[in-house]
């Protein structure tokens, strides 16, 4: 039956191009949907960690407490020594001192808002994942910063000019210094390239008089080990020293709204199913009513009806099943190059949701397991649009149709 179902194909080669290539854009559509928005929401989930969170945050309690008001004279003292006592401990991997303030910066004779972004050398701010256009990181300890082109665009400032910032410190008041910008960087989150500087912790944590302080803490993992875990450990430890340790999944947006990620992804593709499945329904219904003929010769002559339904539902499936998985190689190839070249976003207005965290270059990636599961689904949708497709040679007319076409 297959190997005629194939023949049958082939001999109406238009109406197979027709069916096949609407199942085609079915598969390809929902495969490249999925793997957008789901390496979009990966790399959401993973700019929050970098850039946010890390896979535990630890901070002072009060000031958790009041983070709207920025009250900087709650820290994190003696952030040496925690460190020290942190990295003893097995399943951690890396611990960073991060600070994230307002700022004023005067130019002019006048002052405009601005952020200060401070860590660690080696951080996802000062490291091999910082996008550096031009210039240099930040020293260790010095009083020189790493500018965004927007910032530099914003304030009128190139690569080796000063530019001295005012800002609010631990000790209730305010402080300000001058530093060099000797570098123009760029990062893989749009939220990270907005009107903002970059400094060491080192050189901003005395300006803020914190000393060796920090305002927050960024906690690595080993990989494998479990975050709510490690965080109640963290939190046994630390909480009689007035600190508050709270697990990248406790404190992130993204988290909660995962069911209602899938749901959505799973109520787009069967939009996209569904559209298929009716173009493939009209097709093999036109198959029917242009083969009357044929299909009343064959019964005639003593085909069953059941035979002659299923032998339309097997064209179908041969179509639907070639085609698809067709559509799933190339689809494969089309993810597998955006996975390692990347998608710009920058130029389809990623700036409009700025503070969302999202990529500004998207690698795109599905897992495997997803493209059999699409090509079955493809396939099965097909198959079923066929069916109620064929329902029409139960009713045909054999002599009616012999004489009508004769």
């Amino acid at each position: 039956m297959i190997k005629l179902a194939l023949r049958n194909c082939l001999r109406n080669r238009k109406r197979t191009i027709v069916t096949g290539l609407s199942v085609m854009l079915a598969v390809f559509v929902v495969l490249m949907i999925m793997s957008f928005m789901y390496s979009c929401f990966d790399q959401l989930a993973a700019n929050e960690r970098k850039y946010t969170t890390g896979d535990i945050r630890i901070r002072n309690a009060r000031f958790n407490e009041f983070e709207s008001l920025m009250p900087m004279q709650f820290f994190i003292e003696d952030y040496s020594s925690l460190k020290d006592e942190l990295m003893r401990m097995p399943e951690i991997k890396d611990v960073e001192s991060v600070f994230s303030l307002a700022a004023s910066v005067y130019s002019d004779g006048k002052l405009e808002s601005t952020a200060i972004y401070a860590s660690d050398p080696g951080s996802v701010f000062i490291g091999d994942e910082t996008i550096l256009y031009e210039g240099r990181f930040a020293e260790n300890g010095a009083k020189e910063v790493m500018a965004t082109p927007l910032f530099l665009k914003h304030h009128g400032l190139s690569l080796g000019d000063s530019v001295t910032c005012i800002f609010k410190t631990a000790a209730g008041g305010t402080n300000a210094a001058t530093f060099r910008i000797v570098g123009i960087v760029g990062y893989l989150n749009s939220e990270m390239n907005g009107n903002l500087i970059i400094t060491t912790a080192d050189a901003l944590a005395p300006l803020v008089r914190m000393k060796d302080g920090a305002l927050e803490l960024h906690v690595w993992l080993n990989e494998g080990a479990d975050e709510t875990a490690e965080a109640d450990v963290l939190n046994s430890l630390l909480s009689d020293r007035g600190l508050v340790v709270q697990s990248w999944s406790e404190i992130s947006w993204i988290a909660p709204v995962m069911p209602l990620y899938d749901l959505m992804i799973i109520i787009i593709d069967a939009l996209f199913f569904f559209i298929a499945s009716t173009l493939v329904f009209n097709t093999m219904m036109m198959s029917a009513l242009e083969r009357k003929k044929e299909l009343a010769t064959m019964i005639a002559i003593g085909f069953s009806r059941k035979y002659i339904m299923a032998l339309l539902v097997a064209e179908g499936l041969v179509i639907s099943l070639i085609s698809a998985t067709l559509s799933a190689l190339i689809s494969k190839v089309m993810i597998d190059i955006f996975g390692v070249v990347g998608i710009d976003l920058t130029g389809f207005g990623i700036e409009a949701v700025e503070g969302w965290g999202f990529p500004n270059i998207l690698y795109t990636r599905l897992a495997g397991w997803i493209y059999p599961v699409v090509i079955l689904a493809e396939t099965c949708v097909s198959v079923l649009a066929a069916i109620l497709a064929t329902m029409r040679v139960r009713k045909l007319e054999v002599a009616g149709s012999l004489r009508e076409e004769a």
